[in-house]
């Protein structure tokens, strides 16, 4: 049975850097038979990140470049965020608008929105499925 899962860039930092991961997201990551979504955005924050962890001296220039490489072969599902603008405009308030398209795409697909940001699991869990993937 094949699962869809729409993963945010906070999760892939930490699976990517090697920082602990909740038990399911770690087994998830794991199987062959999860589809993990995310919009094209993904890519572009996640080398903020790692731009901004590589100025704090918190990670490597090598480590940041090797997370990278490996984000490349995790072979997600990119979705245009073109097509996610609309859904993703309707949820003001507490989410931003980067946050907003990932709940939109987790919305349209339906598929559970896998995030490290307890905020943004708190803020989106009206809109769908949630689950964060740090360890409590």
């Amino acid at each position: 049975m094949t699962l869809h899962r729409v993963v945010d860039a906070s999760t892939l930092i930490d699976l990517l850097l090697g920082r602990p991961l909740d038990a399911q997201v770690h087994m998830w990551f794991a199987h062959e038979d999860v589809v993990w979504h995310a919009p094209d955005v993904v890519g572009v924050e996640l080398t903020s990140v790692l731009r901004r962890l590589t100025l704090a001296d918190e990670c490597t220039t090598h480590r940041a470049r090797a997370a990278l490489e490996d984000f490349h072969d995790l072979g997600l599902t990119f979705h245009s965020s073109l097509d996610l603008l609309d859904i993703a405009l309707s949820l003001h308030g507490s989410i931003s608008a980067y946050d907003a398209v990932y709940v939109a795409l987790a919305m349209a697909l339906p598929a559970p929105l896998v995030t490290a940001d307890r905020r943004l699991g708190v803020a989106a869990a009206d809109h769908c499925d949630i689950h964060i993937s740090r360890p409590a």
